[in-house]
């Protein structure tokens, strides 16, 4: 599992991570605070992550998933994988097949149609888990060609600790959106919203973030 550390994936153009980077707001919830804080959100995302993940990607999606791209359009095969014909099936499989990706454009939705950055503690605890298992993974290569026993328990014990801290990474991460949807949720009401673009990795320019909106704003404040 250690393999499947959040994905570094491209985030579009240079000035849409720059603006991803200097959006107005940060996440209400912290990273490392989340699982005080919203106890039953990190919970849940820890023991059913792809759960998580899939019912993420649909209220990202205002609950309208004939606006699914899989992947977030984020590969070549983005849009062609069928999934006009059968959403449901194709969220269902990137959440199980490609589970690190699907966290990753869950919240790089979020963060651009809210106007949330990441904050330093953020970025360090993505940073950290990723370094750690690209550690791990190169310890069990070295492992596996030189046959050493001491290399291979220090790749067995990396690719513990990065397993581990994969999974309460992961559920932080996802009790930080969870909380940011319902904020959104709360404010916005029956309000009828249109599903944001998902190709926000392939270059296309992005619409204006939801940040003049009185009503998510007095929220995000309260």
């Amino acid at each position: 599992m250690a393999s499947m550390g959040y994905p570094v994936l491209s985030s579009g153009s240079d000035a849409q991570r720059m603006r991803r980077d200097t959006h107005p707001r940060e996440w209400r919830v912290g990273a490392v605070s989340a699982p005080c804080q919203v106890p039953l959100a990190f919970c849940t995302a820890t023991l059913c992550p792809w759960c998580v993940a899939y019912n993420q990607r649909s209220r990202a999606l205002h609950g309208d998933l004939g606006a699914y791209v899989c992947c977030g359009g984020s590969f070549p095969c983005s849009g062609r994988c069928g999934e006009r014909d059968c959403p449901e099936l194709c969220l269902a499989c990137e959440v199980f097949c490609c589970f690190g990706t699907s966290v990753a454009v869950n919240r790089f939705m979020i963060q651009d149609e809210l106007g949330i950055a990441n904050s330093r503690c953020d970025n360090c605890l993505i940073g950290t888990q990723f370094a750690l298992s690209q550690l791990a993974c190169i310890c069990s290569c070295i492992g596996c060609i030189t046959g050493n026993d001491s290399i291979i328990e220090l790749a067995n014990a990396l690719t513990f600790c990065a397993d581990v801290g994969w999974c309460l990474l992961c559920g932080c991460l996802q009790a930080q959106q969870a909380d940011a949807l319902n904020l959104r949720d709360e404010a916005l009401g029956a309000t009828p919203m249109t599903p944001p673009p998902q190709q926000m990795m392939s270059g296309l320019s992005l619409p204006p973030p939801v940040t003049g909106s009185q009503a998510v704003e007095q929220r995000w404040k309260g």
